[in-house]
């Protein structure tokens, strides 16, 4: 999240690349047709009238559908480059839920929201982890908040705990830079078990974490590019 939150998603999770476990078929039931494709390049910058519009697209492909906690994301001021992302998300979602249950293959749905202070990286999580379960991508509207600072301060059975109590829901990590790994032997253990939790149980959970763009680049995504 930049100008409003720099590189929403693009840490855990990088919408562009949910396809890419994807089998050939899959892919081609998941590609748009082109009247319905984004109209913008990743590396522009789209005008939020652009992105309104590929938001009604994406409702048109849907039958008209709409969510909830979608809706509340586009009513959120500015953050343009945020509501790209998360479009992209949710249509690659979208093309996901039409690809037979017997013939998908597990997905990852986990993000990194980064930004300064007061850009609404923590109201877009809570949204985000609605809207996972709203599309039915997570059975449970279960969502467990903690804080980097508090698994820190956590043995790693005990944060192992609160992880799996999310199963089925979302995990959101406020403040993720605060576990620093570097800090000791339980901080490093929680992190990977971290690491660990969001690729063997991939398809039962997801995962958000949220923090300052350069403190996270100096603690969790230099101790391990899984982050």
């Amino acid at each position: 999240l930049s100008n409003d939150m720099t590189g929403a998603c693009a840490r855990l999770c990088d919408p562009i690349a949910f396809t890419a476990l994807l089998s050939p078929q899959e892919k081609a039931l998941l590609t748009p047709p082109p009247d319905t494709a984004a109209t913008t390049s990743a590396s522009s910058s789209p005008s939020l009238d652009a992105i309104t519009g590929q938001y009604e697209r994406i409702k048109a492909n849907n039958n008209g559908q709409s969510w909830d906690a979608l809706d509340a994301i586009m009513q959120l001021i500015g953050l343009r480059s945020m509501k790209e992302h998360v479009l992209r998300a949710v249509e690659s979602m979208c093309h996901v839920q039409k690809v037979p249950v017997a013939s998908r293959v597990p997905q990852t749905y986990h993000f990194a929201l980064l930004g300064n202070p007061g850009t609404g990286k923590s109201t877009v999580a809570k949204h985000l982890a609605t809207l996972l379960h709203q599309l039915q991508i997570r059975s449970s509207a279960t969502v467990v908040e903690t804080t980097g600072e508090k698994l820190a301060q956590m043995s790693p059975t005990d944060a192992s705990k609160l992880f799996d109590s999310a199963l089925g829901g979302t995990l959101v990590i406020d403040e993720a830079y605060a576990l620093n790994p570097k800090q000791g032997q339980s901080s490093g253990a929680i992190a990977m078990n971290l690491l660990d939790l969001a690729e063997s149980k991939r398809s039962e959970i997801s995962i958000i974490i949220i923090g300052y763009k350069d403190d996270m680049e100096k603690t969790l995504f230099q101790f391990n590019s899984g982050f």
